[in-house]
Order: C-alpha cells, then sequence, then structure tokens
C-alpha cells in the first residue's frame, strides 16, 4: 500500500549546510578578497573612466626585414615627453623634433559617474510622475518600468526598490497592488 507526505527522519538534520552551498561561499570568498587585494587599482580605474584622459602617441617605424618599414603607435607615459609635445603643438597631434605625435581624448564615461556616486551617496532618487486624470497604478507601473530600463535591470528588481524607498509616500491600496507582483 503506497504511502504519502512527510516521512519521519527523511532529509538531512535541520540546519544542515548543503556541499553547494559550503562551494558557493568558498568561491565568493575568494573572489572578496582578490577583488579587495586590489580595491586602489580599481577605484583608479573606474575613476579614469569616469573623468575621461588624454592620451599621447608617437608613430614609430620600425623595420620589418627586406628593407620594409611599419608604422608602430608607441603609447607615451613619460611626463616631460608629454610636456614637451603638448606645448610645441599646443595641445594638438604634430611633429616634435623628427617624430610625429597624436593626441586621443578618452570621454567620460556617465554610467562609470553614476556607479561611483551611487556607491559614495546612495542611488539618486528618481522622479515619479502621476497624472491626475488617468489611472495611478498603470501610471506607477510605466514610471518603474522606464526606470527599470535606464538603470539596465528588470521590472521586479525596480519594483521592490521603489517598494522599500517610496512605501510611506503612496496610498495603501497602491502598494498592495503593487506588491502582489512581486509574488506573481
Amino acid at each position: 500500500m503506497p504511502r504519502g507526505g512527510k516521512r519521519a527522519n527523511a532529509g538531512a538534520p535541520k540546519g544542515t549546510i548543503q556541499r553547494r552551498s559550503l562551494e558557493k561561499s568558498a568561491v565568493a570568498r575568494a573572489l572578496r578578497e582578490r577583488t579587495m587585494a586590489h580595491a586602489d587599482n580599481l577605484f583608479n580605474a573606474q575613476l579614469t573612466k569616469a573623468v575621461g584622459s588624454v592620451m599621447v602617441f608617437r608613430v614609430d617605424e620600425e623595420e620589418t626585414g627586406g628593407g620594409k618599414t611599419k608604422r608602430v603607435h608607441t603609447h607615451i607615459t613619460d611626463p616631460d615627453e608629454i610636456k614637451r609635445v603638448l606645448d610645441k603643438n599646443e595641445g594638438g597631434a604634430g611633429v616634435v623634433g623628427q617624430d610625429y605625435y597624436f593626441v586621443t581624448n578618452i570621454a567620460p564615461d556617465n554610467r562609470a559617474i553614476d556607479s561611483m556616486l551611487d556607491r559614495t551617496f546612495g542611488k539618486a532618487m528618481q522622479p515619479i510622475e502621476v497624472s491626475e486624470n488617468s489611472d495611478e497604478l498603470t501610471q506607477l507601473k510605466k514610471q518603474i518600468e522606464k526606470v527599470a530600463e535606464s538603470e539596465g535591470t528588470d521590472y521586479k528588481t525596480e519594483l521592490n526598490i521603489f517598494l522599500r524607498e517610496y512605501a510611506d509616500k503612496i496610498k495603501p491600496d497602491l502598494k498592495t497592488q503593487l506588491a502582489s507582483e512581486l509574488v506573481q
């Protein structure tokens, strides 16, 4: 005769940590330690991306054999050489001595700027506009979808953030309707 339901003493004891969870935890800890060891370099790389930069290159000609030459673009890092090039050519490309130099700009990256500001000051509040004449729930959903799209996240993630940050500022019935979408 078949039996159904929970069986006594079946499964792992309560509170047991699964081997897979232990493995994931060990990997996460190792990645966290590696990241922390390079925190200064990572911060500097993101800061450089956030503020943009100027790079100076020298065009060198190298022998490839058989009397042929090829042009090689060498990134200049010596501050004295960079100053000499920028002073001589008024910040632009040109010839200094017998060498040709060019300058390239790397524009600031708004996503890197936003990321650094969010980490420092917290995520900026997103304005939510609700029209008096339209269905408020529909308007809220549209605004949350727009935020999700602009942030590159999904609707439920932004809905969860919205409910945590604005729970005391929206009508209880709207809050209930929005919260019900998280469990669907």
